[in-house]
């Protein structure tokens, strides 16, 4: 078969995931399954599995487990290391060397030249790092039922719902790319009834601290450590020198109805709420037109100035109307021009196509 490769922007991606996932929903459950949505009657198992969000400098990861609400944080800047020169001295002059004993058909001879002469120390960069997990702690949830777990993609919109009991909970969150925000809403249909932690984590190289008016604040500082000093690096050639590098900034903040929010220690407790909206934004020192960290930058006060005053979650989702992501991707499609969707093929299309989403929006996966 003729395979065809489909270039698009990614709204375009998202119209066409849509309309698969929709066509796969449909041969399972045609009355519950709205279009341009990929759902799911289940929590995530794995980081593959979630939901992703985001189309700017702001990545999420929603796994909708009901008991603890997990959303892996990812900003687009925060990579390990600094910038390193290392080109070999007299580089041109041996790479002339190594292309004359490759067309001499020395490879070998050219392999252990080119290995001598030609690499500097470092020979590899460091990694770019997760920002950090968000997590809602419902305590124990038991009887739960009508669990649906759904990313509409015509609106970017993370939905998980469930009956708990006698009532319904669901969670909603999108990220608004041009305010570099993540808005959460949790709400129940039972007044009062809705209780539960939030909290921030990372594994190292960050502190987190409860804040007043409702806030949580996370500020670290990549440390690379070497490994002749006892840190990680599978790479033989190194990957650069150890010290303070990037400094990077959370902030999150609370807003509920008819609820009460307390600090415990590094997290804030809802309880008594009906509804209960959750801000986070993110940002660090890079400074692109630098190419590196810039100390005059200070994330802590962009995080800060993110935010909105007064911006209720409504409007947050009005502003997400109509933004559109510019970039393309290219997707290989092996059923181009075809007008009959079989589920097979919404099979197949769909699950590149969610693949493709995820590795677009957010770039890396967790630390093990």
């Amino acid at each position: 078969m003729k395979h065809h490769t489909l270039k698009t922007g990614m709204d375009g991606v998202l119209m066409a995931l849509g309309m698969i996932c929709s066509a796969c929903a449909d041969t399972n459950d045609a009355s519950t399954a709205p279009s341009l949505s990929i759902w799911y009657q289940q929590p995530a198992r794995k980081w593959e599995e979630a939901l992703p969000l985001g189309n700017g400098r702001l990545g999420a990861m929603v796994f909708g487990d009901p008991a603890k609400e997990h959303m892996q944080l990812n900003e687009e800047s925060l990579w390990a290391g600094c910038p390193v020169e290392a080109w070999a001295l007299d580089f041109s002059k041996h790479l002339a060397e190594v292309r004359r004993l490759f067309f001499a058909g020395q490879n070998a001879k050219a392999q252990t030249y080119g290995e001598a002469h030609l690499t500097a120390t470092p020979t590899s960069f460091r990694s770019y790092e997760p920002f950090a997990d968000l997590w809602l702690d419902f305590g124990a949830v038991e009887k739960v039922t009508s669990y649906r777990r759904e990313l509409a993609l015509a609106d970017g919109l993370a939905r998980v719902r469930f009956r708990q009991g006698d009532a319904t909970l669901t969670r909603e969150a999108f990220i608004s790319a041009p305010d570099n925000v993540l808005a959460v809403r949790v709400k129940t249909d039972k007044p009062g009834a809705l209780a539960f932690a939030v909290s921030l984590t990372r594994q190292r190289n960050a502190t987190v601290k409860a804040a007043a008016d409702n806030q949580l604040q996370l500020d670290g500082q990549i440390v690379d450590v070497e490994k002749k000093d006892g840190g990680y690096d599978d790479n033989a050639g190194g990957s650069g020198p150890g010290g303070a590098h990037m400094k990077f900034a959370g902030r999150l903040q609370m807003r509920v109805d008819r609820g009460q929010v307390t600090a415990e220690g590094s997290q804030l407790r809802i309880a008594g709420a009906s509804e209960a909206v959750i801000l986070f934004t993110g940002a660090t020192d890079y400074n692109l037109a630098k190419l590196n960290f810039d100390r005059t930058i200070d994330p802590a006060q962009t995080s800060a100035d993110n935010y909105k005053a007064g911006k209720s979650f409504f409007q947050w989702a009005d502003e997400l109307k109509g933004i559109r992501l510019s970039s393309a991707i290219e997707i290989p499609y092996a059923h181009a021009g075809e007008t009959t969707v079989t589920p097979e093929t919404a099979r197949t299309f769909g699950a590149d196509l969610v693949r493709a989403m995820r590795q677009y929006l957010v770039s890396e996966r967790p630390l093990k």
